[in-house]
């Protein structure tokens, strides 16, 4: 009797390495067409790990939640800004430039940050293809965004890996003095939006138009409010009200008029929770 040809057994192997628990993801090839097999059939990334960040010492450390373990596990001198798509940005405290890193990888690339770069700033990277499923993007084009305030004056800018240069700087001048606050930026469509302690929102438009513009928090501003992704891909944000956790939603009327509306509450009291580590961002896979 005849072996089947060696493609059917090698299409076998895939189908049966394609069924593994994402959990422990790490004994799995890391070739792309079977990355992006293993994912469309899980649907969700596994979470490799994540990043906690010694703010004194200016060192970020992977700290893994499977078996698996980067080619570095620990970047000194160096302090997480965002993780998307596979893909971790820092920045190097000693030649203060911007550093990608691919964790899976180690691959490291370096980057000067734009002419604006202050003490109050934050920087994303995102993904350059249109309508991406984000699946297997880690090696793609990215773009990265830069924002940063001072005195009363808001910049933006963006980089293209295909070019190797960053836009033309955005500006808005305000009537009062701000600080970019330390946190997440969120991207919704086109726009990035982020936080600043004198209770507004900024939006940078990344897409064609590239402008800043602002709206306002809620009524009850506090510093501890935090941006989210609704369920819907919309903008949220979640604030605190003594042992209360709220969540809003935004909503745009038919005349452009934004207004805040309140989608769940939940008493904290009631939640079981254990003090964990310093998590600054995660890393997907």
């Amino acid at each position: 009797m005849s072996l089947p040809p060696a493609n059917l057994f090698n299409d076998l192997i895939v189908q049966i390495l394609v069924r593994l628990p994402p959990d422990e993801p790490e004994c799995l090839v890391t070739g792309h067409t079977f990355i992006r097999r293993y994912r469309e059939f899980h649907r969700l990334p596994s979470l490799l790990g994540f990043l906690r960040g010694d703010v004194d010492e200016f060192t970020s450390h992977f700290v893994p939640t499977t078996a698996f373990r980067p080619p570095e596990s620990c970047l000194l001198n160096c302090h997480t800004l965002d993780c998307r798509h596979g893909r971790v940005l820092l920045r190097d405290t000693n030649s203060v430039d911007l550093l990608l890193w691919d964790p899976m990888t180690g691959e490291k690339m370096h980057l000067c940050e734009p002419k604006v770069a202050d003490c109050y700033f934050r920087a994303v990277v995102l993904c350059a293809t249109a309508g991406c499923d984000h699946l297997d993007c880690r090696e793609g084009l990215f773009p990265m965004a830069f924002v940063s305030g001072t005195d009363e004056v808001a910049h933006a800018c963006l980089y293209s890996s295909m070019t190797d240069e960053w836009s033309d700087v955005a500006k808005l001048q305000l009537d009062y003095s701000f600080t970019i606050l330390p946190m997440a930026l969120v991207l919704v469509g086109d726009a990035l939006h982020y936080m600043c302690d004198s209770g507004i929102i900024f939006r940078y438009d990344v897409g064609s138009k590239q402008c800043i513009s602002v709206f306002d928090q809620l009524n009850d501003y506090s510093d501890e409010n935090v941006l989210m992704l609704t369920e819907d891909e919309g903008l949220g944000l979640a604030s605190i009200d003594m042992l209360t956790l709220c969540l809003w939603s935004l909503k745009t009327g038919p005349d452009e008029a934004r207004r805040w509306e309140k989608l769940s509450t939940i008493n904290l009291k009631r939640v079981k929770y254990t003090r964990g580590p310093n998590i600054i961002d995660g890393v997907p896979s």
